[in-house]
C-alpha cells in the first residue's frame, strides 16, 4: 500500500544577494591569502557550515565556470537569508573566493547587499 504523501509547509522568504565585487587591486591579496590558507579549505568550509552557512555549487555551462554560493540559514544571524556567490573556472578557487569574502573581508560582520560595481569575483 503506497504511503500517503506528507503535507509540506514551505515558508516564503526572500534571499538577498551579497554585493562583494573584487577589483584587480584585490586580486594579489586574495592570491597570497589563497596560497597561505589554501590547505585549510576544508576546515574553513566546515567552520562556515557549523556557523549556519549552506553551501552549494554548480557548473555554469554557458560561461564555462563554476558558481559557488553560501546562504546563511540561522534566523538570528545578521546575515540570515543573505547569499554570497563567487565564480571561477576552477572550483577550488570559487570555493576559496567565498571563504575569502565571508571569513577575511567581512568576519563576523553584515555582508553588504547594495550593488556598487560589477567586477571580478
Amino acid at each position: 500500500m503506497p504511503r500517503k504523501a506528507r503535507e509540506r509547509s514551505f515558508q516564503k522568504f526572500s534571499v538577498v544577494f551579497a554585493q562583494i565585487q573584487l577589483t584587480a587591486a584585490d586580486k594579489p591579496d586574495f592570491e597570497a591569502w589563497m596560497k597561505e590558507q589554501g590547505s585549510e579549505i576544508f576546515s574553513m568550509l566546515i567552520d562556515l557550515a557549523s556557523g549556519g552557512w549552506k553551501c552549494s555549487f554548480s557548473e555554469d555551462y554557458q560561461n564555462e565556470c563554476y558558481i559557488v554560493s553560501h546562504t546563511q540559514q540561522i534566523e538570528d544571524d545578521p546575515n540570515y537569508n543573505t547569499c554570497c556567490t563567487s565564480r571561477s573556472e576552477d572550483l577550488t578557487e570559487a570555493l576559496m573566493l567565498n571563504c575569502y569574502k565571508i571569513l577575511r573581508m567581512f568576519p563576523n560582520k553584515r555582508l553588504p547587499t547594495e550593488q556598487t560595481t560589477r567586477k571580478w569575483g
